[in-house]
């Protein structure tokens, strides 16, 4: 196909190729982020849902792995995905079917000042999917609010974009609110009813993983995610948007006009409404936890229709991006080659292959390797050498897919290594300046696997004293051992919030009579504790291993 350099779409096609073979050299020659190794394990384990995320990033890199190996195979979806989203964005913001020169040279100058956009062009995250459905839904939305199409055919693509948000990532929802209301009267709409009930129908296996799984993904994301004001968060929620949208896009946004008067377009009205309400929506949640900066970078896609239409319309706008954004570009693409350098992928942490995995698993042979703390290490230790991995929570650490699947409770009493674990048996593996620590068993034994059924308070001898009862089942095959020679653990109570900082311990004294729990068998823990000393707040039961504090199953309020 011959380019016309006065065909505006020819011309924005023309930066959206070149774009996407960047991308793609770069999804090639540059290392892979923890979060992708993690990705991949969703997609050898196809489910409805996982702890953290809808299904759709796994069935993403699945798909990719039946054609191409490796980091390729695992990127390839979004090397693909990444033009198909300019090319419904540029459906979407241009002013006419065929645009002129100019308004095509200010949306690729945009295109390539987006921080964020240009890692999405190579790294694989559940936001990929996300932005091609978002973009999508704009396209359907128009023709709803525009009343074109038909109401069957409107109905069917909103379906498949309202489907594909949810199943990519629940963020997509705050969009669809903020269209809403801008107008109302869309949730009378015909196609949008249709669309609607079709997709929560589409959305019942995945609410029914949900609920399988005590809606183990909304609790993780509405409630351990939020820890009280927090000053410092709220400080770095605007200099996080500078990755998203670019120092001059945001100086840009100052130059719109954003008086009431000038929403004629009910199209422009969506837009500001979905611009400014994401903008603001996580700028009041970061006063409850820490944003990350790429939850708003489906706002850039408000943001784009917003400017391209100030830019067509404003000789001052044109100019300022023209001026300002366009010589910056220099930049951003520095920072892509950058990328490619070892310091670059340090950095980023982007881990190539390393001689110290090598090691590992020719330690390991054909043992599991068992990890504690970091789930990223997990994941790139088995992305990079095939090797089976599990992962023990300990407090502090934020729960991952790991303890879903549990893969370590059908390896009790087998031959491990576990990697990360303390104590005086733990051996040092090192290969220039990294290295890790590690034990080697012939027994493994998870206490963590023990399941805390009940809390009883009973009378003491002493008045001044209480006895609290912990009644403990041990739902594996195999006995756990307080003693045990690699894996020895005690029970702690504790009056710390999860993640909360430092844990404290309670001043009680473990009065039981075993230390041993044997398979498929409930056995009561006892400790005499003074009531003065009895907290306010609630108990934690906890463990001490080699792993660090962990609270496997139970919280119990204190009696008035």
């Amino acid at each position: 196909m011959r380019i016309d350099w006065r065909n505006g779409n020819h011309i924005f096609y023309f930066y959206v190729l070149i774009g996407s073979i960047f991308g793609a050299v770069q999804a090639r020659c540059t290392g892979l982020h923890p979060d992708e190794a993690y990705y991949f394990q969703f997609s050898q384990t196809l489910d409805w849902g996982y702890f953290d995320h809808p299904p759709m990033i796994a069935l993403l890199i699945r798909a990719g792995g039946y054609f191409l190996d490796g980091i390729m195979g695992l990127r390839l979806g979004t090397v693909l995905l990444y033009p198909l989203f300019w090319l419904l964005v540029w459906r979407l913001v241009r002013t006419a079917p065929t645009p002129g020169r100019r308004q095509a040279h200010i949306m690729g100058i945009l295109m390539a000042s987006l921080p964020m956009m240009q890692l999405y062009g190579f790294i694989t995250t559940p936001d990929m999917p996300l932005l091609g459905f978002t973009a999508l839904f704009w396209l359907v939305y128009r023709r709803i609010l525009m009343q074109r199409g038909s109401a069957l055919s409107n109905a069917a693509w909103l379906c498949l974009a309202l489907t594909g948000m949810a199943y990519s990532k629940y963020l997509g929802a705050i969009q669809v609110v903020l269209a809403l209301a801008a107008h109302p009267k869309l949730m009378r709409n015909r196609s949008w009813i249709t669309a609607s009930t079709a997709t929560f129908i589409l959305l019942m296996p995945h609410l029914y993983w949900q609920y399988r799984h005590n809606f183990v993904t909304f609790r993780f994301h509405l409630g351990h995610r939020t820890e009280g004001i927090h000053w410092d968060y709220i400080w770095q929620y605007l200099p996080n948007q500078l990755a998203v949208f670019h120092p001059f896009n945001l100086l840009a946004l100052f130059m719109l006009d954003w008086r009431p008067k000038t929403q004629s377009d009910p199209m422009n009205r969506a837009m500001r409404f979905s611009l400014l309400g994401m903008l603001i929506f996580y700028g009041l949640l970061s006063l409850r936890g820490h944003t990350e900066p790429h939850w708003t970078v489906s706002a850039t896609i408000p943001m784009l229709w917003l400017f391209v239409r100030r830019a067509e319309e404003h000789v001052h706008f044109r100019r300022f991006i023209l001026r300002f954004t366009g010589p910056s570009l220099l930049v951003v693409f520095a920072l892509r080659l950058w990328l490619f350098t070892d310091s670059g992928n340090r950095v980023a942490r982007l881990s190539r292959p390393d001689p110290l995995y090598t090691d590992m698993a020719r330690m390991v042979d054909d043992r599991p390797a068992l990890f504690t703390g970091s789930f990223q290490d997990a994941a790139l230790f088995q992305f990079h050498t095939g090797k089976t991995t599990g992962l023990v929570t300990t407090a502090g650490v934020r729960g991952t897919q790991y303890d879903l699947w549990k893969r370590h409770a059908r390896w009790q009493q087998h031959s491990v290594v576990v990697f990360g674990a303390e104590g005086p048996r733990a051996h040092w593996l090192s290969v220039g300046d990294r290295g890790i620590s590690y034990i080697e068993s012939d027994h493994l034994q998870s206490p963590e696997l023990l399941h805390i059924q009940q809390i009883s308070r009973r009378s003491a001898q002493h008045p001044d004293s209480l006895l609290l009862v912990v009644w403990v089942t041990n739902p594996t095959d195999c006995a756990m051992d307080q003693q045990h020679p690699d894996f020895p653990f005690r029970w702690v109570l504790c009056t710390s919030k999860p993640g909360a900082g430092p844990i404290d311990t309670l001043q009680a004294r473990n009065v039981s009579k075993s230390a041993r729990f044997e398979a498929r068998k409930t056995t009561p823990i006892v400790w005499s504790i003074h009531k003065a000393d009895l907290p306010a707040e609630p108990i934690f039961v906890g463990l001490r291993t080699i792993f660090g504090h962990q609270f496997p199953i139970h919280r119990a309020k204190n009696d008035p």
